[in-house]
């Protein structure tokens, strides 16, 4: 189903509504998989430290620390999303590329560094 879904998101299309929001539910579906395992493996780390059981809990941080990809090529798609040049569909318009890119004059004055090490304060 990623593969299907990474040739879709990768077409230089513009979706249907309906396109979109089957793309959406798709993607909420694995997600939503995803956060149910690891909020199951985080009671189950919180169970074992409570317990004192070493030799289980190490086991359960060593999975944690894992990446959340599967099949054989984690590596691979993690170096993709790290490295590789960022490939905007062809209809969206300046603006919408200007955002995505953060160079959109509305993020001029944000200190990327500060606001990554936590010394910046939300607006709201």
């Amino acid at each position: 189903m990623m593969e299907s879904m990474k040739k879709v998101a990768g077409m230089d299309v513009k979706l249907t509504a309906e396109e979109r929001n089957l793309l959406s539910v798709t993607c909420k579906n694995v997600i939503g998989a995803r956060r149910a395992s690891w909020r199951r493996i985080s009671s189950l780390e919180q169970k074992e430290g409570n317990k004192g059981r070493e030799d289980k809990l190490k086991m359960i941080q060593k999975y944690r620390q894992m990446p959340p990809f599967t099949g054989e090529n984690g590596k691979k798609t993690t170096d993709n999303i790290l490295k590789c040049k960022l490939n905007l569909p062809p209809y969206l318009t300046q603006e919408a590329r200007d955002l995505l890119k953060k160079a959109h004059p509305f993020f001029r004055h944000i200190n990327w560094e500060e606001l990554l090490a936590g010394k910046v304060e939300p607006l709201l």
